[in-house]
């Protein structure tokens, strides 16, 4: 699937799709994700290996799509995330839903006062 500059690559490895977002995922590109992993639901394949490592942005109703799968049903773990797309993950505490497969995610402490 392509959105001025997104794609969305999909390839099976033993059993668990892999589902590979490259560029950068806003509002626009949103529902073709959702429609892929409605598809993966549909097909009965909800081990799923989400592949962040060629992705450069990703917006909140990105953010919202991924935990929408994760109610759904989808097991998602999350690889080779990065960048801004990390760093999403892990301010908006989603991090906490998916396993990382490369490394743990860092878990953000906001329970200190912010400094004036």
């Amino acid at each position: 699937m392509n959105v001025e500059g997104t794609r969305i690559d999909v390839q099976s490895d033993n059993g668990v799709s892999v589902v590979a977002l490259i560029g950068e995922f806003d509002l626009a590109s949103r529902y073709q994700l959702q429609q892929q992993f409605q598809a993966l639901r549909e097909a009965n394949r909800r081990r799923v290996v989400l592949d962040l490592s060629r992705t450069r942005f990703l917006d909140c109703t990105v953010l919202g799509a991924l935990a929408r799968a994760h109610i759904d049903g989808l097991q998602i773990t999350i690889r080779g995330a990065s960048g801004i797309a990390l760093e999403a993950l892990e301010v908006t505490g989603l991090a906490a839903l998916f396993n990382a497969e490369d490394a743990p995610f860092r878990q953000v402490d906001d329970s200190s006062p912010a400094s004036a």
